[in-house]
């Protein structure tokens, strides 16, 4: 692994546990289990102190989805949702489930927003079932086409009574 740069962050101390990158910024809260967010320049330049406070409890980690930062309340088996343009807070999402244990970092799966549209990405096997499809319909085409290179035209004229034999005769069409 190659280091490419280390900077350092202000206003958090050693125990900081909360980091995300996004829209080319870095928010990192001040301590473990602080409730304190600042948000820096990627070289770590202090841009602006206490974006996000959050009222209701002690938080680690932080994730943002491209609308919403995301905090967890460590001891209140929620997450705390802010508003991802103002830092103001939103509400706090109650995690489900019996095995909620203290989350203390956090991310976020774009490909399952779906409320972000071009996000979902279409698993191998839809790709080949699709594409098997087209090959079949092409299939298809191809050879109706060349069917009307050939029609069978059943003769018109009744057969005479208690004859079961039909004639059948090969027309060649034009098809363009």
């Amino acid at each position: 692994m190659t280091t490419i740069k280390t900077i350092t962050l202000s206003s958090a101390n050693q125990y900081m546990d909360g980091m995300e990158w996004f829209n080319n910024k870095l928010i990192a809260n001040r301590d473990d289990q602080g409730h304190i967010y600042d948000v820096y320049d990627l070289d770590g330049n202090l841009l602006q102190a206490a974006f996000i406070t959050n009222p209701t409890s002690a938080s680690t980690g932080i994730a943002y989805d491209g609308t919403y930062f995301y905090a967890s309340n460590i001891f209140a088996q929620s997450f705390a949702r802010f508003n991802g343009t103002t830092g103001a807070f939103i509400d706090n999402v109650m995690a489900s489930g019996q095995d909620y244990m203290l989350v203390e970092d956090l991310s976020v799966d774009y490909a399952l927003r779906e409320d972000i549209p071009g996000t979902v990405t279409p698993e191998p096997t839809s790709i080949v079932l699709m594409a098997t499809g087209l090959v079949g319909v092409f299939g298809a085409w191809r050879g109706l086409r060349s069917c009307h290179d050939r029609v069978l035209l059943l003769d018109q004229k009744a057969p005479p009574i208690g004859s079961h034999k039909v004639r059948l005769s090969t027309v060649k069409s034009h098809v363009t």
